[in-house]
């Protein structure tokens, strides 16, 4: 069984919040939200964050994770069939 990724964010929500709960949901990955009241709940102490296993991921480096964790799951769904594709310089499988 993978690591789940958890997203701890506050009730009140906030931007960054919203775009990286929408993003993981749009990315298909497994993950859980906590919803906490205090900051001082969260395994960082700030929100949002999101924790990996034990990799803590801060706000500020929310978005290239992100980014990171897209890369990944284009590369998985790229080389999880058997279908040929075409890749990034224009060669073929």
């Amino acid at each position: 069984m993978g690591r789940v990724i958890e997203l701890y964010r506050s009730a009140s929500g906030s931007d960054l919040a919203d775009r990286t709960e929408a993003a993981l949901r749009d990315l298909v990955v497994r993950h859980t939200v906590h919803v906490v009241a205090d900051p001082a709940d969260s395994p960082a102490g700030e929100l949002p964050v999101i924790r990996e296993g034990s990799r803590l991921v801060p706000p500020a480096e929310l978005p290239g994770y992100l980014d990171e964790l897209s890369r990944f799951m284009a590369d998985w769904s790229r080389f999880q069939s058997d279908a040929c594709y075409v890749a990034d310089d224009g060669s073929v499988c």
